[in-house]
């Protein structure tokens, strides 16, 4: 085992997801990696939640509000990429042929130790740059 990496979508399921049935599943899974201490994200990941939740909420969230749930993932460990991780990223982007941001994900992932990368934007089940790249809403968490 190890850390695990969550990506945007997951925590903005967790956080704002409603009743959504993606909801109660990033509600477990965020609460499982926080009890094991085995969360990781990344300054991209909690930028655009920011901004998904602001933008993609009914009603949108105020910006404190959006703030105060972004703090709430910060107090795990966050990587901030650098620009030599930001140049692999960008040739991994064609490598893979994914996008730069899902790429960056990815490096980002593996610059925090983690072999697997929770998140619904890549092919489930597929390994990238090493880093196994699992749906929670297509399977049972680990």
């Amino acid at each position: 085992m190890g850390p695990y990496f969550v990506d945007t979508n997951v925590l903005y399921y967790a956080v704002a997801g409603g009743t959504d049935p993606r909801a109660v599943t990033a509600k477990k899974l965020v609460r499982k990696l926080f009890d094991e201490q085995l969360f990781r994200t990344s300054t991209q990941v909690l930028q655009e939640l920011f901004v998904n939740l602001m933008k993609k909420t009914r009603p949108a969230l105020t910006s404190d509000a959006a703030i105060r749930s972004v703090d709430a993932f910060a107090d795990w460990p966050v990587v901030a990429p650098g620009f030599n991780d930001i140049r692999d990223a960008m040739r991994l982007s064609d490598s893979a042929q994914i996008s730069y941001w899902d790429a960056l994900i990815v490096i980002t992932a593996r610059l925090a130790g983690c072999a697997t990368l929770y998140t619904e934007d890549l092919n489930h089940g597929q390994t990238i740059h090493g880093v196994l790249i699992i749906n929670p809403f297509k399977t049972t968490i680990h």
